[in-house]
């Protein structure tokens, strides 16, 4: 079956460079209650590109119930649910938001010629991530979805901090610490005290613990070196 519509913005006027595709709603996701669409991979494939007047065509769909979403790469998206085949939804983007500001080095003189800034929303599972090189540390993040973000400076837990933006908001006055860098070094031996060589060494730690409406959310990373011939 088919089903056609149009995005626009909130002024009702079109938009031609947003990607539209569908999700069955009446497939229940593998042992979850939840609607198969907030699974990864749900949606159906290839998505489609609105036309000048913000018009879509999505074809060869099953019999269902459908969730469409339409969004901007990189940018803000929207789903309208319970659409059926032949009917004509409207899907409005909503406006944008701006993270702006500055790096700045701690009092250890860490360098900010070269970082990247990453900035999650992990209840909408939004992720950006810019490399600031010889910015003087400054940054600006666009065409972010309204919402609550975590923001850090090469990953590092330290730095970050929570911003919440609301539709159209611009936050231009952050300002975060890029925290200094520290070397671990060591030798890997036997019980006999003989080197051990090629083997794999990992250092973890806690990026982050955050509590969403789909539970407690906990990411690590690991620091990895392999041995050198003395260990």
């Amino acid at each position: 079956g088919t089903i056609t519509g149009i995005v626009t913005d909130a002024t009702n006027n079109p938009i031609s460079d947003a990607y539209v595709t569908a999700a069955r709603e009446d497939e229940p996701a593998p042992n979850s209650d939840l609607p198969a669409r907030y699974l990864r991979g749900a949606w159906h494939d290839p998505e489609v590109l609105t036309a000048l007047d913000g018009s879509f065509r999505l074809t060869g769909l099953p019999r269902g119930h459908f969730a469409i979403r339409a969004s901007r790469k990189g940018g803000t998206d929207t789903i309208v649910e319970h659409v059926n085949l032949g009917d004509h939804p409207h899907l409005i983007l909503r406006p944008s938001c701006v993270l702006a500001g500055v790096v700045t080095p701690s009092s250890a003189a860490t360098s900010i010629d070269d970082i990247t800034i990453t900035a999650n929303n992990r209840a909408r599972e939004v992720s950006r991530d810019e490399r600031l090189f010889h910015t003087g540390g400054r940054f600006a993040l666009r065409d972010l979805p309204a919402g609550t973000y975590r923001l850090s400076v090469d990953g590092d837990p330290r730095s970050a901090i929570t911003v919440s933006v609301a539709e159209g908001e611009r936050r231009e006055d952050l300002r975060l610490v890029a925290q200094p860098r520290y070397t671990i070094r060591g030798r890997l031996v036997s019980a006999e005290g003989k080197p051990l060589a090629s083997w794999r060494v990992e250092a973890p730690r806690l990026e982050s613990s955050e509590t969403s409406d789909r539970g407690t959310i906990v990411v690590e990373t690991s620091e990895v070196a392999v041995t050198t011939a003395d260990g």
